[in-house]
């Protein structure tokens, strides 16, 4: 997610998807707060799971499909991994490119 002209947007680089999901930050917290909105705006399920079975990433982690989905690995929650956040940023967009 990026916050830009005012605007709260969605970046999802495995579907090429960049999706405004609000229009102000006046309701940010209080509609994420919500399971459904999660789970139909944020894609929250596999995160989810990933955090009771590993734990919350770090400040400077978040989790990471292992192997890299722009390699070909599969989509399941089982690989996802804590991950350097910077790094899989770099890693991720080099071998995927830009949306």
């Amino acid at each position: 997610m990026n916050w830009s002209d005012g605007y709260v947007r969605l970046l999802n680089y495995r579907y090429g998807i960049v999706k405004t999901i609000f229009f102000s930050f006046e309701f940010f917290f209080e509609d994420t707060a919500y399971d459904g909105y999660r789970e139909e705006n944020l894609m929250w399920n596999p995160y989810q799971e990933a955090a009771k079975k590993l734990g919350t990433p770090a400040y400077e982690e978040c989790f990471g499909y292992v192997p890299i989905l722009a390699l070909g690995g599969p989509e399941k929650v089982e690989n996802l991994k804590k991950v350097k956040l910077k790094e899989h940023i770099l890693l991720f967009s080099a071998l995927a490119g830009a949306i």
